[in-house]
């Protein structure tokens, strides 16, 4: 008698969500949260000889990681606030961080990059106050994933558009997430267990493209500041 009596969280309910004795609630949701997290280990693995060199990634690769296990935590035991905060803060940080990143270096300034920003994430609490529910949150990742693929175009231009099969395919994940998470209780004659696990996993696939680009810049920037030393 592992599970929950009732869900303590605070969280929303899942096509999945019910209560159980089982020690996992929602195992689909629980695992394919490992998803998120699966980028995160291959990145540091690959920066390894030179983390220090890859700082933003550096960065971004805890907040990714920590989404993806406070995402598998938050599903698969739904008893815990902390878990279900683990859910989502990583994940609004670092869009956060990710959003910044792009817009400075789509802009002139820096500075700018947080000038441009700053309203969009108001933006995203307002929605999530003034609409409360799935659909709110849903639009608010949606605000988001418009905020920092704005700029992308910019700098794909500056790189003449290599890699930028990394951004589309980033970007159809993105829209393909968004969507299940949208639908998941909608298909439960054909997956009885919802579909918001896929949000999961086609953030993960979102999530190892856009990281790779982020790689690729990174290497760009390196090879730029070896020529000129």
């Amino acid at each position: 008698m592992f599970g929950p009596f009732q869900i303590t969280d605070g969280g929303p309910w899942y096509a999945e969500t019910h209560i159980t004795d089982n020690l996992i609630v929602e195992p689909w949701n629980a695992f394919s949260s490992l998803a998120i997290a699966a980028p995160a280990v291959y990145f540091l693995w690959k920066i390894r000889k030179n983390p220090l060199q890859y700082k933003f990634l550096l960065l971004c690769i805890p907040l990714l990681f920590l989404n993806g296990l406070g995402s598998t935590l938050f599903h698969g035991l739904r008893t815990s606030r902390i878990f279900l905060y683990m859910d989502f803060m990583p994940a609004l940080l670092l869009t956060l961080c990710i959003t910044v990143y792009f817009w400075a270096k789509a802009l002139p300034k820096w500075w700018m990059g947080l000038l441009a920003v700053a309203p969009v994430f108001l933006l995203r609490f307002g929605i999530i106050q003034w609409f409360p529910g799935q659909g709110g949150i849903n639009t608010s990742y949606t605000i988001s994933g418009v905020s920092f693929l704005l700029p992308i175009f910019l700098i794909l231009r500056k790189y003449e558009y290599k890699k930028s099969y990394n951004i589309v395919i980033g970007a159809i994940c993105f829209v393909l997430a968004i969507y299940f998470r949208q639908v998941d209780q909608d298909f439960t004659n054909i997956f009885s267990f919802g579909t918001h696990f896929l949000w999961h996993i086609f953030s993960g696939i979102g999530a190892y493209f856009l990281a790779d680009y982020l790689y690729f810049i990174r290497n760009q920037e390196l090879k730029m500041e070896a020529k000129l030393s």
